[in-house]
């Protein structure tokens, strides 16, 4: 993972007090609607295999693994019960403000930090300018905030204490999804 993005999601599983997941795939739009396109790929298969890659590289495999009894670490589940998810547009400046506030920690957007980690604003531009940089052309990236609930409500990931997000952020040829779960 580029250090970019490592340093955001490292900052804002600080600032939250919880995790992160960050799933790349790559996609061909040839003429579906963005919505679309993300539902399609939310209940493929592929995302649920790098959800459980995600799982094991970014976080030890802690949420959607268990030991088998050799030691193993093996999925709890192949597939996630998934529903569809409302979906909400953001533009370029509203996208920014969100993410920022997963690292700022302004309520205005249900992140908090219960450890009052949160960084100041002028770091936490910085961190997120770095980070959209990473993923293409920032002023050219779309954004869909996601709700939640539409997914893992059995695997015991999102336990709402706050700052839960699915973001999908879209870039002509890649859909980046950004989960965030915060804890006490």
């Amino acid at each position: 993972m580029n250090e970019a993005i490592k340093i955001f999601l490292d900052q804002v599983e600080k600032v939250l007090n919880g995790s992160t997941f960050f799933v790349v795939i790559d996609h061909n739009l040839s003429g579906i609607k963005e919505e679309e396109l993300i539902r399609t790929v939310i209940h493929s298969r592929e995302f649920d295999l790098k959800l459980l890659e995600a799982d094991l590289f970014q976080q030890d495999g802690d949420f959607f693994h268990e030991l088998d009894k050799s030691g193993k670490l093996i999925p709890k589940r192949y597939t996630f019960p998934k529903t569809d998810s409302l979906m909400r547009n953001l533009d370029f400046q509203g996208a920014y403000e969100y993410l920022v506030s997963m690292l700022t920690a302004n309520t205005k957007n249900t992140f908090w930090s219960p450890y009052h980690k949160e960084l100041d604003r002028p770091k936490a531009q910085e961190i997120v300018n770095s980070f959209l940089d990473e993923l293409g052309n920032s002023k050219a990236l779309r954004f869909y905030q996601l709700e939640p609930s539409f997914i893992f409500q059995s695997l015991d990931f999102w336990k709402n204490l706050g700052s839960d997000s699915i973001t999908a952020i879209l870039s002509n040829h890649r859909l980046f999804f950004l989960f965030t779960n915060g804890t006490d």
